[in-house]
């Protein structure tokens, strides 16, 4: 009894051996084209900074930062492919799957939003001169004059488009950047109404617009 029990024992770790062996050899499998995929991608994202740069400096705002933090992102997830290659060479497939997972594939979910932020931020740039000349327009409208809300959300607008315009080179968050145009196409429409409706050459698409679509 004592001996089928040993090597029962015997057959269940090398069974046990012989399943995280397979399990390995699937993973070296597999990185082939993991590490390909990896690679493909940075090439894209090396693409996408330098059209991105271009586009920086066209814009009349300061978005030095934002490229900043674009760089960083993506060396970051070179140095991440390194370390994976570096342990794939080690033979040490988990760690090799880790450093894939974690530092590259994980950190590219959220590179992605750099080039959309710098294009959205010349895009409100566009937006901001826009409102600013209905503030001017509005200004003088009788109309706007006599309605005590219209000459309210006005003042306010004039107040939020000059925060707006201070601040926009600094804002990093997109939900924050739709939430401050959106509060200002609400004030606008309330002014609007009160000249009449939309106004021709002002009138602008609120809410959901594909110029702020950071996806």
């Amino acid at each position: 009894d004592d001996g089928v029990q040993e090597a029962m024992e015997s057959l269940q770790d090398s069974g046990q051996s012989l399943g995280d062996g397979m399990q390995k050899l699937e993973m070296l499998a597999r990185f082939p084209v993991e590490m390909k995929r990896a690679s493909s991608e940075i090439k894209k994202l090396e693409a996408s900074y330098a059209r991105s740069v271009k586009a920086a400096a066209k814009l009349k705002i300061d978005v030095s930062a934002q490229l900043a933090d674009f760089r960083t992102a993506i060396d970051t997830i070179k140095t991440g492919l390194a370390n994976a290659d570096t342990a794939l060479k080690n033979g040490d497939a988990e760690a090799a799957g880790d450093a894939l997972k974690s530092e590259v594939w994980e950190n590219m979910e959220q590179v992605y939003q750099y080039p959309g932020m710098i294009e959205a931020l010349g895009n409100v740039k566009k937006y901001l001169t826009n409102f600013e000349k209905f503030v001017t327009k509005a200004a003088k409208s009788k109309a706007v004059k006599g309605d005590e809300e219209a000459s309210a959300a006005l003042l306010e607008m004039r107040e939020k488009v000059a925060d707006l315009k201070q601040s926009v080179g600094q804002i990093t968050d997109p939900e924050e950047l739709r939430s401050a145009v959106d509060e200002i196409f609400e004030l606008q429409s309330t002014v609007q109404n009160a000249m009449g409706g939309s106004q021709q050459g002002f009138q602008l698409q609120q809410g959901g617009n594909s110029n702020f679509d950071f996806s």
